[in-house]
């Protein structure tokens, strides 16, 4: 930045980024000019233009008519006249340079008039009408494809009443508690452990151990080997979980072909 103090017509003095202080002889005869522009660089103007450009000027021009129409029928329930209906006229000329806003004889035409039921529900939003939830049991009810043939076979006549650990397997995390689901009376007591320590909804258990028996079977049919990877992909849950239900369904006997024989 220049510095250039003036102290007469005929006397400049210039001081350039001074260093040090520099004794001023009359300082009342001095006069101190700063010039803001002098360092700005050539692309300052095109790069100011670039950051406007990114705005755009919004107008009540650029409205709907109904956006229009609803916006005005609020301005009538208040009282407040629109944007459109107000004029920017000069103040009377004081010197001040300012500007005030008058409102014309309809803008108090409009303000004043009540609005009529049909246009008052134009502008009242409707509340949208919301289906209560559907209870946690008919959410796992629609889990289940019952045009898949059920060859699951029958847990109260295959396993021990009295034994609750004979499906037990590892996993991580805290079992979940279903004691509380309304369909865990479908369940051997000892589905009921491995449904909770896999963190799976009874209807989720049930529907994961129909397709899986299901494929076995069809694998039957075919000829083919019932393997791990294709009961997670016969399974709709978590791939890790399917083989855990896969090594505990296999650890019963409950994948011996001799149980599935009678469907072929």
């Amino acid at each position: 930045m220049a510095v250039v103090l003036h102290q007469s017509e005929d006397e400049v003095k210039s001081y350039l980024n001074p260093t040090r202080r520099f004794p001023v002889e009359n300082h009342q005869n001095y006069s101190l000019t700063i010039n803001a522009w002098s360092n700005l660089s050539s692309s300052y103007k095109s790069n100011t233009r670039s950051f406007l450009n990114q705005y755009t000027l919004r107008s009540s021009a650029l409205e709907t008519p109904r956006r229009y129409a609803k916006r005005r029928l609020v301005a009538q329930a208040i009282g407040t006249p629109t944007t459109t209906d107000v004029s920017d006229t000069d103040a009377s000329d004081t010197g001040s340079g300012m500007r005030t806003r008058r409102g014309t004889k309809r803008s108090a035409a409009v303000a004043s008039a009540t609005p009529t039921p049909d246009e008052l529900e134009m502008v009242t939003p409707r509340k949208k009408k919301t289906k209560p939830a559907p209870s946690l049991a008919l959410q796992q009810q629609a889990l289940i494809d019952e045009s898949i043939p059920d060859y699951s076979p029958d847990a109260f006549a295959t396993l021990p009443a009295n034994n609750t650990k004979c499906l037990k397997i590892e996993w991580k995390g805290q079992p979940m508690d279903l004691s509380l689901d309304a369909n865990l009376n479908k369940l051997h007591p000892a589905e009921a452990v491995l449904a909770s320590i896999l963190r799976l909804p009874v209807f989720v258990y049930l529907d994961s151990k129909r397709r899986m028996f299901f494929e076995k079977v069809q694998r039957m049919k075919h000829g083919k080997q019932f393997r791990r990877t294709d009961a997670q992909k016969a399974c709709r849950i978590d791939v890790n979980k399917a083989s855990r239900l896969f090594a505990a369904f296999e650890k019963v006997g409950w994948l011996n072909d001799e149980l599935f024989t009678k469907y072929l």
